[in-house]
């Protein structure tokens, strides 16, 4: 089976959520047999030099890069707004010289599979049809229009609430135009599926669950400090952002006057000079910036926070952590998806008062920690494993095709 994987940024390093899903699933791809193929977008904000991608990482794909802009901006948003029904997020990986390179590729080379990640390169599909007769799967990493939309709920400044319900709007449009073009849908979450569904969207969609590398995970632990807290992800992404600020301003002030002895530790890559300013502000909290081992950084420490208020899919830092044995606390937003227990292997808080009471119990009893973070680490091994999710892909494939 020969699988073409259309990237819309280059799946390195595997320091986020989307490239280590992207990498881990064409990883496992290629350990069961499955001939991958890459065609990747190299974008401004994303940018990455060649030379310092891995040779192993380009030999098995066989990857090729495509320099792409695709740089947000503000002017660009507003022109895309006023111009265009397209929505900005999708436009702008709408490009002259990928469509080239795919154009090249597919009048060159045979696939079996077309895996898209991502409804944003869904635009590509009526050019896929034109030169190829390979069977196309989007893998819906989220389901795009929902995250603006909850963007646009939480906003509290009126233009900004009415700019994110529009482009949530557009989003929504295009994904129910582009989804039914598909052959297969990959679900992050059986929730997603059955949302694409209400949606009026009849193309067959099967859950394929984000998933954890069981065989990278390091071998010990780092001794960690109890308590403490740490928040990892990226600090470009709004929804982290939005969260991050409602935790330290509705959360964390009685979170310390509970136990003011509490740190809270956050690192994050691609954070604004006004969001470091606002981090290292912020009494009790070390910023870390960007760490090298995010596995390393994750064993250093003990509770994790997840205060998600928009999003969709799953969560990979939540996998990640839960499979170190971390005890998490999250929003239900947060984890979406997750076959879990509330209480037993995840601690679930709606509300500012629910993470305030949920952090101040468990900081204060390292025993229930520890349990928590052991049945975390059971959930994960026996339902998360990437090897056995891609093996049951690749059947839905065989029968594709």
């Amino acid at each position: 089976m020969r699988i073409l994987q259309l990237i819309n940024k280059v799946p390195h390093p595997p320091k986020d959520g989307g490239t280590i899903a992207i990498r881990s699933l064409s990883d496992n791809f290629i350990k069961h047999g499955v001939d991958v193929k890459m065609l990747a977008m190299n974008t401004r904000k994303h940018f990455i030099r060649r030379e310092d991608i891995p040779d192993g990482l380009l030999r098995k794909t066989a990857m090729e890069i495509v320099e792409v802009d695709a740089y947000p901006t503000p002017f660009g948003a507003l022109a895309n707004f006023l111009f265009s029904r397209t929505p900005y997020t999708a436009s702008r990986f709408m490009d002259s010289a990928y469509e080239k390179a795919l154009t090249r590729l597919l009048q060159n080379e045979t696939f079996d599979i077309v895996q898209l990640e991502g409804v944003y390169m869904a635009a590509y599909i009526p050019l896929i049809r034109q030169y190829s007769k390979a069977k196309i799967a989007i893998r819906a990493h989220n389901i795009e229009y929902e995250i603006w939309k909850r963007i646009a709920e939480n906003a509290t400044n009126f233009w900004k609430r009415y700019y994110f319900r529009s482009l949530s709007n557009r989003v929504k449009r295009f994904e129910q135009h582009y989804f039914p073009l598909a052959d297969l849908i990959l679900a992050i979450t059986q929730r997603d599926a059955k949302h694409l569904k209400s949606l009026n969207i009849d193309t067959p969609a099967v859950v394929v669950p984000a998933g954890i590398d069981i065989d990278k995970l390091p071998a010990g632990k780092t001794a960690a400090e109890f308590p403490d807290l740490f928040h990892l992800g990226a600090l470009d992404w709004e929804p982290n952002l939005e969260g991050l600020r409602w935790f330290l301003k509705d959360i964390w002030p009685d979170i310390m006057l509970r136990t003011p002895d509490l740190r809270l530790h956050i690192a994050g890559r691609n954070a604004s000079a006004r969001t470091e300013k606002f981090l290292r502000q912020q009494p009790n909290v070390v910023y870390h910036g960007e760490v090298k081992d995010a596995y390393q950084f994750m064993n250093e420490h003990t509770i994790m926070i997840v205060p998600l208020l928009s999003g969709g899919g799953m969560r990979i830092k939540i996998l990640e952590g839960m499979a170190l044995g971390k005890a998490i606390v999250s929003t239900p937003v947060g984890a979406e998806g997750m076959d879990y227990s509330g209480g037993e292997e995840i601690l679930i808080a709606a509300t500012a008062n629910d993470f305030v009471r949920q952090i101040t119990a468990i900081a204060g009893d390292k025993g229930r920690c520890m349990k928590i973070g052991e049945k975390a680490k059971k959930l994960i091994l026996e339902k998360y494993d990437n090897f056995a999710i891609v093996k049951r892909l690749i059947t839905q494939y065989e029968k594709l095709i």
